[in-house]
């Protein structure tokens, strides 16, 4: 691999590891209706991709739009796109991608919203190249609203709504704390879009929780921390996500995900300082006393 200086900060390093071989990738995309957005994401994903062993893979829970069934017609053409049709009842964002890890077959699986529009061509390698190391569980990148709006740029376990975004909202031209969001590093988790994982592990923890929507990517990471793997923020995988409703957090389960993982909310997040406020993304210092 190579590390290069960072162009914009002083004294960080871009590390990129070689790819070990050529792993096929499947790149999820739950999707329901709307034609259009899934049309810029798969059209960035096509045009903006210089790794090449990859498939799409969308997970339809059911649209019945006659332009978007008539979209999908055309995308079965291209050898590297497949659309699966999810037919249960009660879809949901687990449930979506779930049934399309299990209908692929690729080593590496990479999650992506319908909502997405790929802005660097690296992407996929910057993922891959920390996904393959064996330590290194789940990986994902920087995602922002077409405002130029930071949507995840890694995650803690804490707070009265279970997890915090943080640096969510600032500028992609404005520094937070000691520029934490604009350099690799390891987070308890990070989010689901973008993630990617291998194959392997997703299947030792189970995949996604199907009962703990709004919840996932936080249960998933921690089951994978569980198997001492690290779970890494990579701010060079860069994505739009038409969707800003996605990175509000759904609280109908936190009860539920504050049990399970009472230990880590009880002792607080590893990668996050405890005098640091667990109700800002901001860093924010507490105002009482630890």
């Amino acid at each position: 691999g190579v590390a290069q200086r960072d162009e914009k900060m002083y004294g960080i390093y871009k590390v990129k590891y070689d790819i070990l071989g050529n792993p096929k990738v499947n790149i999820i995309i739950p999707n329901f209706d709307g034609r259009d957005l899934l049309k810029k994401c798969i059209d960035s994903i096509l045009e903006n991709t210089t790794y090449s062993n990859y498939e799409i893979d969308i997970v339809d829970s059911g649209s019945a739009d006659k332009e978007l069934n008539e979209y999908y017609a055309e995308l079965e053409k291209n050898k590297k796109i497949k659309v699966l049709r999810y037919k249960m009842s009660n879809p949901n964002f687990a449930k979506l991608v779930n049934f399309g890890v299990k209908n692929t077959k690729g080593q590496i699986i990479v999650q992506l919203t319908s909502t997405s529009e790929i802005i660097v061509n690296d992407w996929l390698e910057n993922l891959l190249g920390f996904v393959q190391r064996e330590n290194t569980g789940a990986v994902s990148g920087k995602v922002f609203s077409k405002e130029d709006r930071v949507l995840h740029a890694g995650m803690i376990v804490a707070g009265n709504n279970g997890k915090i975004f943080l640096n969510q909202g600032i500028g992609d031209d404005v520094y937070g704390y000691f520029a934490k969001e604009c350099h690799v590093q390891n987070f308890s988790c990070v989010g689901l879009n973008t993630m990617s994982y291998k194959r392997t592990d997703f299947e030792k923890v189970g995949g996604l929780s199907e009962t703990l929507a709004g919840y996932e990517d936080l249960d998933f990471c921690l089951s994978l921390r569980k198997l001492g793997l690290l779970n890494v923020y990579m701010p060079y995988s860069k994505v739009y996500d038409n969707n800003k409703e996605f990175y509000e957090i759904d609280t109908k389960n936190v009860d539920l995900i504050k049990e399970k993982w009472a230990e880590i909310f009880r002792n607080g997040d590893m990668y996050f300082n405890k005098n640091f406020d667990t109700e800002s993304n901001r860093y924010d210092v507490k105002k009482a006393k630890v």
